[in-house]
């Protein structure tokens, strides 16, 4: 389904938690882990930019446009890093946002800020315990992040 690249196949650096049982926490010990962020880009292009400068309670539409051979049947779930992000959909062109201004410390003069949501890909590996006692996705998942910036003003 995914094509591999070395990048796919290359490790991240993180430290692990040797006391934690979720394996990220404090930094004890330097590991490596797979980077599995999908590096040949289903997307046109996994970073735009709001249409408008925004002031608080102010909305703006973000897409990302797919790439040739992409499809929307690829896609398991979107997950928004914050809830500033919300209306996510992903349909026969690609995937759409609907960002709210919510900064509360944004300089007088405005300022240009950046967020990002998490597209998973349907490859058949699932959730796994996150040793809180919750679920995550499991770590050899595949995905990408689709980033926004804007300016923002207070």
């Amino acid at each position: 389904m995914h094509e591999r690249l070395i990048a796919d196949i290359a490790a991240t650096p993180r430290y692990k938690d040797s006391d934690n049982d979720d394996g990220y926490g404090s930094p004890d010990i330097l590991t490596m882990v797979p980077n599995t962020e999908i590096q040949n880009d289903h997307f046109v292009n996994h970073k735009v930019t709001f249409d408008k400068v925004l002031r608080p309670g102010e909305k703006d539409l973000v897409e990302w446009q797919y790439a040739p051979g992409m499809t929307k049947d690829q896609i398991e779930t979107i997950i928004p890093a914050c809830g500033c992000t919300a209306n996510v959909t992903w349909g026969n062109v690609g995937v759409r946002a609907v960002f709210t201004h919510q900064e509360k410390a944004v300089p007088e003069d405005g300022g240009f800020y950046s967020k990002n949501m998490t597209v998973y890909f349907k490859d058949g590996l699932g959730m796994v315990p996150d040793g809180r006692g919750g679920m995550m996705y499991d770590p050899n998942k595949k995905r990408r992040v689709l980033t926004f910036t804007g300016k923002l003003m207070p």
